[in-house]
Order: structure tokens, then C-alpha cells, then sequence
């Protein structure tokens, strides 16, 4: 084991060195070419200087230029009349000579080039030494006689061609030189190139001598160890906890895949107990299912015989007192029933996301129905309650009346059980606005205990009080704002608390709503308190006569029900006591809906529907609306995959029942 893991320590150190010694060769191999380039040698000063001369010799020198611009200047001022300004220019351009001379001695002592030297100091310098002596001799005497005609001769016969001459030929050196320069750059360059090849060469060749050796002696054992080690992490993440790991040479790879086998026997253990509590986590789910699904049907089917005996009761004649004491007993059912679908959506692991229903509403109905429901209780606690939307707020809206309608009293209700004296207001106020939807800000105050800060952070955590004897004296388990939070949230806005402790608390949340395009918003449901009409609502006229099959097992829903659908809704109503007796009345009588319980003995409901699709009674001819104390999602999903058209829950509502008869039957 000594020698193994000492080998690859050795085989490292060896191969570090011989890289810091070819790196070393390297470089100096490099350093001697750069020196035989020498980049900045003569070779390269060359190039420059006939690089100088090529900028230097530009056409037309300014040597020549300005005193030409001079002269041309003083022959036009003479034209002019102006004799001395004309002098004067042409004195100044004869003092450019000596910029002249002292250019033609440097270029004939720095020039290389023996041609370009006598293209510049020969060709170049006649023409421009006779101008300065044509300006002199002949330009100036006439300049100072005032003979502007023998100056514009002199001018046009003489200094323009001598001028042009010159420029020629320093047109001529500098093509010279631009050639010359670009071949000696030529050369430069092919030998750079050689001796960089030369380099590259050396280079190339180290480096596969070193890739070889490298390959050979190091990284095929590395990869042939490392492919071990990726093997065996592949097994083992690929879920094989059982295949020992082959330890091999007790190397440095040899350390890491005992570590591995280690881990894999770890793992082993952790994951067979891992899975034991994964199946019990799952019979416990399955049983928590199970027992929410029996608890919700348990419990709904006696409230709505409770809920529907009351509203029979209350359409009935009945003397104040009894009226009194059945709407305080309808209103406590009412609050079970909401207790129970806070708990159940709480709770139920299927419930991760709360559906909807968007209808159209207006806003004055919604606050007429929480004041309904709350004013009483302000009243017995002497408090001062009202409710009223700003102005310039909408009238009619689309979206979840219900949910919001929910929200408000439970936000209310809990205002008015924390405060004992002053006030409960409550205010809705447009934020924001567009073409179709707008922002309402929903606010609840009061002038009750207040909190303090850490009590104001317990408040969205499920069964939590932010006191605890005071939740006993006031009641609650602790699940009102959890729910609304979780509502307001699906609904698109937010829910936020201020409070100070002692001075009271204020609630608010935003929503997003579309504005009603219609001027009509859905009928409002029956209330308690509604007597019952001697012949159907206007609203459920058009259910009047029409034929409905209630399948159900429960002696009071069944009477519940078809008083309901009978007495009220004006329907000739014909029971079925289970799935069997529904099937035989459907071969021998004509309906236009069938209200179908899903829990029954012998044949349920799903069983019934799928046996009356194949007896060919289609969805789009017999309506089946599903009846049922079941309320979860997969329940609803159940009873569409079984054939349904619809769905409605235990404890039923008068009127969503009859509005969704009145809309299957419609189609």
C-alpha cells in the first residue's frame, strides 16, 4: 500500500519536472530567436527611417507650398493695387529658401537609397532653387515698379511649371520610397516568419514528445482509476445499493472508492428506511383522505337536511318569535358549515388550489348581505357599524362574490369580537383603473385592542391566537385569516394588517376585478329570512312544470329536496331511493334532469350515471348534476369521468341549485 500511494506521489513529482525543464528550453529558444530578429535592430530602424522619409516627402513639401501661396497671394493684391502688401508677401515667401536648403542637406545626408537621394537633391532641387531665383530676380523688381502685367507673365510662363516640376519629382522619390519601404518590409516579414515557424517547430515537437509521455505513463492509469470511481457512482446513483464496490490497488483511488463502498453501505440502511416511512407516510395520507372524505360527508349530509328543514320553515307562517329563533339557528348552522370548510380546505392535501366561480355582481348587493349578517352582532355589543363604498367606485364587477363576500365577514366578525366599544367600519375604494378592470382596496377598521408587532406575526400561522385567554373568552380556532389570506391570494390581491396596541387593528386587502360589461348581474340568492312565495320566483319561472329525478338514500333529503324543488321552484319532482330504482324509472318515464346522490348502497352514483349513458341517454339530452356531500376536486373530477354534466355540494343553496338547473336545462 506504501509503494502504490509513494508511485504516484514519484510519477507526479517526475513529470512536474521534466514540464518546468522543456518549459525552460522553451524559452530559451525563444529568447535567442527574438534576438536574431533583434525588433529593435537596424533592420527594424531601416523600415522606420524610410517610413520618416515617406511621411517627410509627402507631396507638395510645405517648404515649397507656402512660399508658392505667398507669391500667388502678393501677384493678387498687386492685381488690387496693393503694391506694398503684394512686396511684403512675396519678401516673406523668399524666406522659405532657407527651410528649403536646410531640407535638401538633410535628406542628402540621411537617404540611403541612392536613387531616391538623386531624385530629391537633383531632380527635385533644380526646379525648386531656380523658383526661389525667378521670385527674386525677375517676380520682385517687377512687383516694386507696380508692372503687374510683366509679374502675372513671370508668374504664369515660369513659377507655375518650375512649381510643378518640383512636385513631380518629389512625387516620384516619395513612389520610390513607398516601394522600397514596402519591400524591405517584405523581407523583414519572410524572416520573422521563418524563424517563428523555426520556433512553433521546436515547440510542436516538445509538446508531443511531452503529450506522449504524459499519456502513456499518467493519464491512461488516472483514467482507467477514474472510470472506476465514475462506475461505481453511477450504480449507486442509478439506485443499486446492493453491488459492492472493487476497492482495487490501495492507492489514492483506492482511499476514495473505500469511502464510496462506505457510503454505499450507509445509504443502503438509510434508504430501505426511507422507503418504510415513505409506505407509512402513504397509508397515512391515504387514511387522512379517507377520513376528511367520510368526515365531509358525515357531517354535510345532516347539515343540509338541518339547513334545508330551516329554509322550508322560514318560507312558512310563522310568528315573530319563531321566525327569530330559527333565522339565529339557520345563522348557527351556517357558521358550523363554514367552520367545516375552513377546516377541510385546510386540511386536505388535494386542496392546493381554490377554484373560482366568476359571475357578475354588484357591489351595493354584496354590502347589503354583510351587513345582514354582521349588524346584529355590532348591535349586542353597542357598537357603531357601517359599511359604504367611496365614490367614484363601480357598481358592478365580475369575480368570486362569494369568496369576497366570505373574506369581509370573517374580517368583520372578528373586528367586532376583539372591540367593546367605538366602532367597526368597513370601506371599499377604487386604487386603480383601466379600460376593463380595476384595483379595489377593501378595508376593515376597528377601534378594539389593537396588537402588538410579534402578535401581528402569528396571525397568518393556522390555529394560532394571538392570545390565548382571549380566544378562549371570544372563541375561534385560529383558522379565519389563514383561509382569507389563502382566498385573497388565488384571487390575485393581498391581504395586509396594521395595528396598534390599545387603539385597535385595520385589515385590508386589494383585489384585481373586471368591470361588469352587462347592466344585469346574477338573481341574489334566497336569504332566511325570505318568505315563501305562493307560486315560483320570477327568476325560476322557466322551472315551472318541469320533470326532475332525485336519486337519494336519506329519508329528510329526500323530503328537503323535493319540497325545495317542488314548493319553490313549481318542478314535479319524482325520488329514487338508490342507483337500481333510478334506472327502472328512467326505461319508463321521461325527465328533463336528474339531481344524482353519489354515496348509496348497492349502485352509487358513479355506477348509475355510466349504466344510464350506455341505456343511450346522452349528456346533451338528460342533464346529470351531481348532488353530493363530496367536495374535493378528485370527487368532482370523478363524477365528470362518470358521465355527469355537473357538480354542486352538501349542505345545497336554493338558489345555486336552481340556477344550475335552470342552465343545464336551457341547453
Amino acid at each position: 500500500m506504501d509503494f502504490e500511494y509513494a508511485s504516484l506521489q514519484r510519477k507526479a513529482t517526475i513529470y512536474n519536472i521534466l514540464a518546468v525543464a522543456a518549459l525552460g528550453l522553451f524559452l530559451l529558444f525563444l529568447g535567442y530567436a527574438l534576438y536574431e530578429v533583434r525588433i529593435n535592430g537596424p533592420l527594424y530602424d531601416h523600415i522606420r527611417r524610410d517610413h520618416d522619409l515617406v511621411a517627410d516627402a509627402l507631396p507638395p513639401p510645405l517648404y515649397i507650398v507656402d512660399p508658392h501661396l505667398d507669391v500667388t497671394a502678393a501677384l493678387l493684391a498687386a492685381e488690387q493695387g496693393a503694391f506694398d502688401q503684394s512686396l511684403k508677401l512675396v519678401r516673406r515667401g523668399l524666406q522659405g529658401r532657407a527651410a528649403f536648403d536646410d531640407r535638401m542637406a538633410f535628406w542628402a545626408q540621411s537617404i540611403d537609397s541612392v536613387d531616391i537621394r538623386d531624385m530629391i537633391t537633383q531632380q527635385a532641387r533644380k526646379p525648386a532653387a531656380r523658383y526661389f531665383d525667378v521670385v527674386e530676380q525677375s517676380l520682385l523688381p517687377a512687383l516694386a515698379r507696380h508692372d503687374v502685367v510683366e509679374a502675372r507673365k513671370v508668374y504664369d510662363s515660369y513659377l507655375v511649371t518650375l512649381f510643378q516640376t518640383h512636385r513631380l519629382a518629389i512625387e516620384r522619390a516619395t513612389d520610390m520610397a513607398h516601394a522600397e519601404s514596402i519591400r524591405t518590409e517584405a523581407e523583414a516579414a519572410n524572416l520573422v516568419k521563418v524563424i517563428l515557424a523555426g520556433v512553433l517547430a521546436c515547440g510542436a515537437l516538445l509538446g508531443a514528445i511531452w503529450w506522449w509521455s504524459f499519456q502513456r505513463w499518467w493519464i491512461r492509469p488516472l483514467l482507467r482509476r477514474t472510470t472506476d470511481v465514475g462506475v461505481a457512482l453511477a450504480r449507486i446513483g442509478g439506485g443499486d445499493y446492493t453491488t459492492p464496490v472493487a476497492v482495487g490497488a490501495p492507492d489514492e483511488f483506492g482511499q476514495i472508492l473505500g469511502a464510496i463502498e462506505s457510503m454505499r453501505t450507509h445509504l443502503r440502511v438509510a434508504v430501505q428506511e426511507l422507503d418504510d416511512k415513505r409506505i407509512a407516510a402513504q397509508a397515512g395520507e391515504r387514511a387522512k383522505a379517507e377520513f376528511l372524505a367520510n368526515m365531509s360527508h358525515e357531517i354535510r349530509t345532516p347539515m343540509n337536511a338541518i339547513l334545508g328543514l330551516t329554509d322550508l320553515a322560514l318560507r312558512s307562517h310563522l310568528t315573530d318569535q319563531q321566525r327569530g329563533w330559527l333565522t339565529k339557528s339557520n345563522l348557527a348552522a351556517h357558521a358550523l358549515l363554514d367552520l367545516l370548510d375552513q377546516i377541510l380546505d385546510l386540511a386536505n392535501p388535494d386542496a392546493s388550489s381554490v377554484r373560482l366561480e366568476i359571475v357578475p355582481f354588484e357591489l351595493h348587493n354584496l354590502l347589503d348581505r354583510i351587513t345582514a349578517k354582521v349588524s346584529g352582532k355590532a348591535q349586542q355589543k353597542g357598537l357603531t357599524w357601517r359599511i359604504h363604498a367611496e365614490p367614484g367606485t363601480p357598481a358592478k364587477f365580475r369575480g368570486d362574490a362569494h369568496r369576497i363576500e366570505q373574506v369581509l365577514v370573517n374580517l368583520v366578525d372578528n373586528a367586532i369580537k376583539f372591540t367593546d366599544k367605538g366602532q367597526v367600519a368597513a370601506t371599499v375604494a377604487l386604487q386603480e383603473q383601466d379600460a376593463d378592470q380595476c384595483l379595489l382596496r377593501f378595508t376593515v377598521r376597528d377601534s378594539g385592542i389593537g396588537m402588538t408587532h410579534a402578535q401581528m406575526g402569528q396571525l397568518f400561522k393556522p390555529f394560532a391566537q394571538v392570545d390565548a385567554s382571549l380566544a378562549r373568552r371570544q372563541g375561534g380556532a385560529g383558522l379565519g385569516l389563514v383561509i382569507c389570506q389563502k382566498w385573497v391570494q388565488a384571487m390575485g390581491g393581498t391581504l395586509s394588517v396594521s395595528s396598534t396596541l390599545g387603539q385597535g387593528s385595520e385589515f385590508s386587502f386589494t383585489l384585481p376585478l373586471a368591470v361588469a360589461s352587462d347592466e344585469s348581474a346574477l338573481p341574489a340568492p334566497l336569504t332566511p329570512t325570505q318568505a315563501m312565495p305562493s307560486s315560483p320566483p320570477p327568476e325560476w319561472a322557466a322551472l315551472h312544470g318541469k320533470r326532475v329525478l332525485l336519486v337519494e338514500d336519506n329519508d329528510i333529503n329526500q323530503l328537503v329536496a323535493s319540497e325545495l324543488l317542488h314548493d319553490v321552484a313549481g318542478m314535479d319532482v319524482m325520488v329514487a331511493d338508490g342507483g337500481l330504482a333510478a334506472l327502472v324509472l328512467l326505461q319508463s318515464h321521461a325527465f328533463d334532469v336528474v339531481l344524482m346522490d353519489i354515496q348509496m348502497p348497492g349502485l352509487d352514483g358513479y355506477e348509475t350515471t355510466r349504466r344510464l349513458r350506455a341505456m343511450g341517454l346522452a349528456a346533451d339530452h338528460l342533464p346529470v348534476i351531481a348532488m353530493t356531500a363530496h367536495t374535493t376536486e378528485h370527487d368532482r373530477a370523478q363524477c365528470l369521468a362518470a358521465g355527469m354534466n355537473d357538480y354542486i355540494s352538501k349542505p345545497v343553496m336554493p338558489a345555486a341549485l336552481f340556477a344550475m338547473i335552470q342552465t343545464w336545462i336551457s341547453r
